[in-house]
């Protein structure tokens, strides 16, 4: 017996519009910003059964983003404008980043199954989007720790080869 499209239908919960507006804050406020959301996705746990190696690898290197924020709140500078502008983007790539493990522990099993491949999919373009923004953050114009500014590099490196 076959099983209709209309039993399973497609799961994608709407981000808010908020997800995809970055947010028009004060250099500081953004960079707060910015720490919260990356603590907040950082204490999600792993998916357990599909999708485990992905969840776990975007979830770690949220946590290294959140090492970089709070050393950069810990010493303020004002930013350039494309050093802002970067700041903006990963909000908007961490807050898709939010939703998308939401959906995945809020989501059902046999959902999650079904679905795996377009999930995989969406970590996938979601790890090179944050890659890229890596990329052409300028980590040595704004101040870091070097213990920071390694974490950083390895991060960067860990996403760009494997």
């Amino acid at each position: 017996m076959a099983v209709s499209p209309q039993v399973f239908p497609p799961r994608k919960r709407r981000p808010s519009a908020g997800a995809f507006i970055p947010p028009k804050f004060s250099d500081q406020r953004l960079l707060q910003t910015l720490l919260e959301l990356s603590q907040e996705i950082s204490s999600l746990k792993p998916l357990q059964f599909l999708l485990k190696r992905n969840s776990s690898s975007i979830l770690r290197k949220t946590k290294i983003l959140a090492i970089l924020f709070e050393d950069l709140l810990k010493n303020p500078i004002l930013f350039l404008s494309p050093t802002l502008l970067c700041f903006e983007e990963m909000y908007l790539v961490l807050q898709r980043i939010k939703t998308l493990l939401e959906d995945c522990v809020n989501g059902s099993k046999m959902w999650l199954l079904m679905q795996s491949d377009s999930v995989a999919n969406n970590f996938h373009e979601l790890t090179v989007e944050l890659a890229t923004l890596l990329d052409i953050f300028p980590v040595k114009e704004v101040g870091v720790s070097e213990e920071v500014e390694e974490l950083f590099f390895a991060v960067k490196k860990t996403m760009l080869y494997g």
